[in-house]
């Protein structure tokens, strides 16, 4: 169930969802507009890489799939702020 939109990017929109299913929150990555193929593929490849990984600063991806020509990934909901807002808050260690 999407609930808000989040952000978005070069390549796609990111929502903030919940999975009644497992009763969680999961944020929810799609590309915008009419894709193209290419950017399908890359999508898939960039969350196949992600879930490979098991890392604190990683988020955990849950499923990818497709609906319609659209994909989509399925990823742990980190609430926090955006990455503009983190860099103008100066050094972090």
């Amino acid at each position: 169930m999407v609930i808000a939109r989040l952000g978005a990017g070069g390549m796609g929109v990111v929502y903030r969802a919940y999975d009644p299913d497992l009763d969680r929150r999961v944020a929810i990555k799609v590309l915008r507009g009419h894709s193209t193929a290419d950017a399908r593929t890359r999508l898939v490849r960039e969350a196949q890489a992600m879930a490979k990984l098991s890392h604190p600063n990683v988020v955990q991806v849950y499923d990818v799939g497709v609906v319609g020509d659209q994909v989509f990934v399925a990823m742990d909901y980190v609430d926090g702020q955006d990455l503009g807002a983190w860099i103008e808050e100066g050094v972090h260690p």
